[in-house]
Formats: C-alpha cells, sequence, structure tokens
C-alpha cells in the first residue's frame, strides 16, 4: 500500500529486489497515482546518491522517463553540485546520460550545461565521463554545446594523446556546426606535430585528414615535411603520412616525392618496418615522371631488402610502373627485366646497410583506422 512504502523508499532503492520492486510500481496499473508520486517525492533529495548506486540508478533512469517538469527542475538543483562525480562513476554515468537525453525544458538545460562546465576536461579523458560528454555532444543544440568546443579546443594536445579524448575529440568534429568544426580543425592544425607520432593523437588527424580537404591536408604535410623521414619510421604517423599523400594536392605531393627521391632519404626507408610502406604509397599516387624517378632511386636498393616481408609487394609496385611507363617499347622493358633479375640475383651486395637497419622486421603493416 502507499502508506506502507511511505519513508522507506530510499533504502528500498538501494536494493536488488527492492529496486526492481519500486520499478514495477511505476509501471503497472498504478504507475500514475499514489505510488509514482511517493516515489518521485523521496527520491528527489537523495538523488545524487541514487544516481551513483548499483541499483537505484535503474529506477533514477526510468523515473527520468516519466517526471513531470517540476520534479525534473527539483532533480537538476539537487544533482548540479555533484554532477561531475557522479558522471565519473559507473552506474552515475548512465544516470547522467538518461537525464541528458531526456531534458525538458530550458532551464533544466541552463542548470546541467553550467554544472558539466565546470570540469569538461575531466569527463573527456575520464573511462566514464567521456560518455557523457558524447552524449551531450549528440543531444545539445550547437549553441548549448559551446562549453565543449570551448574546453577542448584550449587542451587539444592531451586530449588527443588520451585514449579516450582522441575519440571525443572525433565526434566533437562530427557533431559541430561549421563555425566549430572550422575553429576545431584548425587549433588540431597548430599541435599536428605533437600527436602525429602519439598512439591515440594520430587518429585524430586521420580522422581530419578522411574530410577530404585538400587545403586542410596540404597545411598538414607542409608542417611535416622538415620531419618527414622520422614521421614515416614512426609506427604511428607513418599512417598518418600514407593518408596525407593520397589527400594533398599535385603540387604538395611532387614535394614529398621529391624528397623521398633523396638517396639518403630512400635507402632510409626502404629498410625501414614502416617507412617502406610510406614507399609504396607514394609509387602509387606520384605522377608518371615521377614515378620514374622513384623507381629509380628505389630499384637499386631492392637486393638489400630481399629477404623483407614486404619485398615481394614493393617489387610488385616497381613492375606495374615499369610496365605502364614501358607501354608497348619491348626493348625498354627487356633491359628492365635484365637489370632487375641481375639485382636480385646478386649473392654479395656493395650497398651497406645504414646502422639503424632492424636485424629482422615486423609483422607487415597495418592500415589504422579510428
Amino acid at each position: 500500500t502507499p502508506e506502507g512504502l511511505r519513508g522507506s523508499v530510499y533504502e528500498i532503492a538501494k536494493d536488488q529486489h527492492g529496486c526492481r520492486f519500486l520499478q514495477r510500481l511505476l509501471g503497472g496499473s498504478n504507475g500514475d497515482g499514489e505510488f509514482v508520486r511517493i516515489i518521485m517525492n523521496e527520491v528527489v533529495p537523495h538523488v545524487a546518491e541514487l544516481m551513483t548506486d548499483q541499483y537505484a540508478n535503474f529506477l533514477i533512469q526510468k523515473l527520468f522517463d516519466m517526471m513531470p517538469q517540476d520534479v525534473r527542475y527539483k532533480v537538476a538543483r539537487v544533482a548540479a553540485p555533484k554532477i561531475i562525480s557522479i558522471a565519473l562513476t559507473p552506474h552515475g554515468t548512465f544516470s547522467v546520460q538518461k537525464m541528458v537525453e531526456t531534458i525538458a525544458s530550458r532551464e533544466e538545460m541552463d542548470i546541467l550545461r553550467e554544472a558539466l562546465s565546470k570540469d569538461v576536461v575531466r569527463l573527456v579523458k575520464d573511462a566514464h565521463g567521456n560518455h557523457v560528454i558524447q552524449k551531450v555532444l549528440q543531444r545539445f543544440s550547437h549553441a548549448d554545446k559551446e562549453f565543449i568546443y570551448a574546453a577542448v579546443g584550449s587542451d587539444c594536445i592531451s586530449i588527443a594523446k588520451n585514449k579516450q579524448g582522441c575519440c571525443v575529440l572525433q565526434r566533437c568534429l562530427e557533431y559541430a556546426s561549421c563555425s566549430q568544426r572550422a575553429t576545431l580543425v584548425n587549433q588540431i592544425l597548430r599541435c599536428c606535430l605533437q600527436i602525429a607520432e602519439d598512439p591515440f593523437g594520430n587518429y585524430v588527424l586521420q580522422y581530419v585528414l578522411e574530410s577530404n580537404d585538400s587545403k586542410t591536408t596540404d597545411t598538414i604535410a607542409i608542417a611535416f615535411l622538415p620531419h618527414l623521414v622520422q614521421l614515416c619510421m614512426n609506427k604511428f604517423s607513418s599512417n598518418v603520412i600514407e593518408k596525407v599523400l593520397r589527400g594533398a594536392s599535385q603540387p604538395v605531393q611532387e614535394m614529398y616525392v621529391e624528397t623521398m627521391c633523396s638517396p639518403d632519404v630512400v635507402s632510409r626507408l626502404i629498410q625501414d618496418d614502416f617507412g617502406n610502406y610510406v614507399l609504396q604509397t607514394a609509387l602509387t599516387i606520384c605522377s608518371s615522371a615521377q614515378a620514374e624517378s622513384l623507381v629509380s632511386a628505389v630499384r637499386p636498393l631492392m637486393p638489400i631488402i630481399r629477404n623483407a616481408p614486404y619485398a615481394k609487394k614493393l617489387e610488385g609496385k616497381i613492375d606495374g610502373i615499369v610496365h605502364k611507363t614501358a607501354g608497348n617499347d619491348r626493348n625498354s622493358f627487356a633491359e628492365y627485366e635484365k637489370s632487375r633479375q641481375g639485382e636480385m640475383n646478386e649473392q654479395n651486395c656493395d650497398i651497406l646497410l645504414p646502422h639503424h637497419a632492424r636485424e629482422s622486421s615486423v609483422a607487415p603493416h597495418q592500415q589504422l583506422s579510428s
């Protein structure tokens, strides 16, 4: 009976079976009666604690689907001072996400927005809190979620290098207005060198590059050019460089290929477990004229990587280019074949491997995705 329930909701809600009992009362034939009023009234003073409880959080989530605006406003006022700590807990995060999903008034929106804005970066980097921020990005209007873009943009580097943060940054770009996206992209571009070699930050750059905006790609490419060899030989940034090569304008692509044709550069890249894949991408995207120059730089070095797992694939790309450029000139192609066979059959190579060459190669390079 309602009288038997009165004064006991708080304790019952924290018990596994008691919580299920209360949820049944909310959904049963008496769901719009005295039981609902008693449960709501007794939950409000303790809502911050109950939102984080392993059992009571399910009751709170169900209540958010049916609370009238006046009760929701009271709940928002009580929970707001502790909303950050609630969102950082394994159970509280779901309660806050449900709260965001079911916001019913401008007043409630303002309370929640102000409360969450107090420590956005902490939420973004947290395993539980980041899901609250992502829910806000999905549900709030562009104006109401501007506080997230302001906080994230001012701390781009540390967020991009964080496991959860790199995902949130991508969602920020996905749900942004045109102006919000442009501002955030510019902030990311300013720190592109600092995050390219990071296990998480590289995903952010790859996501930006996937927008296929050649101006943005060229900006990143030009920033990378003085550090090209280092970036090509890094497990994470090598993936970014490949995307840069595919998306940059032709003049920028030509700058990259010209740099790779340098004897010192091509020698280092071809022997590197990651750099060789950048070379393969360069061979795929470069113009016919530059392909000939790059093949000429790469081909004499093939004997020193003949035992590498990627040697056959690189050789296949060279063969494809020669087939394409030789055309119907049988004599030209025959000369290439004779030269290649002679090089690959050499038992002793006069070319010395630089000191950084690895003793053995790792498993073939895998393209990373966000």
